[in-house]
């Protein structure tokens, strides 16, 4: 199993960095166990923002208030897959500003909206989440008229916080992968023997080609398996 401890361990061998037996944060280490839990937890985010592995459908309920257009977006949320109003059970169509403003729901949706959409005055019963409008909130349309809870089915980073006897969230076979990841944050830390930005920049590239790499892989799972249809065409 690849918990916290054993990727640590991983990540001191493959840079070489130099450890007294039961006193990991020595002088002799070039780089303390809290630097490597934070560049596990950076790399470990990194990850699920870009593969989208996470994903929580019951967690996340932000009450909305009559006449508030607003519902309280989580940090931990990477995006939203579903949102419905609990009262009811109806689904919350997912979009953005830029959606909206070009009013492809009017068309594709048949959802009428304003091109003036927010300043419009219109209210009722929230049928839009928009996501982009306002940092740290999501954005109902109509303007509610009661209060109500809106359910939302998300992506979402690990919930607890790296620590030494933890496990990693994300699916075990992708746990050391992080490395790399790690890697690029290590060689920019501020110290004679650790600084070398041309490493960093290395394991940077790398790290990003990684990520696309596993992004694709955790899409095609989605997906499924390929259906053959007739003629021999892949569906």
């Amino acid at each position: 199993m690849s918990d916290v401890k054993s990727v640590t361990a991983a990540f001191r061998s493959e840079v070489f960095d130099p450890e007294l037996p039961g006193n990991e944060d020595s002088s002799e280490s070039l780089w303390t166990d809290a630097d490597i839990k934070r560049y596990m937890t950076t790399a470990q985010n990194e990850f699920c923002r870009a593969t989208f592995c996470l994903s929580d459908p019951r967690s996340y309920k932000p009450a909305i208030t009559a006449g508030d257009n607003r519902i309280k977006a989580s940090d931990r949320i990477v995006k939203p897959r579903r949102a419905f109003l609990q009262s009811s059970g109806a689904g919350l169509h997912i979009t953005t500003g830029r959606e909206m403003d070009e009013g492809q729901l009017s068309s594709d949706y048949g959802i009428s909206v304003h091109r003036d959409w927010r300043a419009d005055g219109v209210t009722g019963t929230p049928r839009i989440l928009i996501t982009d409008e306002e940092s740290g909130y999501y954005t109902l349309y109509p303007t509610p008229v009661a209060n109500d809870v809106c359910q939302l089915v998300v992506y979402r980073l690990p919930k607890a916080p790296i620590y030494d006897g933890g496990v990693l969230e994300i699916p075990e076979e992708y746990r050391l992968k992080l490395i790399t990841g790690m890697k690029a944050q290590a060689y920019l830390k501020m110290d004679e023997e650790t600084h070398d930005e041309d490493l960093a920049l290395k394991y940077k590239t790398q790290w990003l080609v990684d990520l696309q790499k596993f992004t694709a892989e955790f899409k095609q799972a989605r997906k499924g398996p390929h259906k053959v249809r007739y003629g021999g065409i892949r569906g």
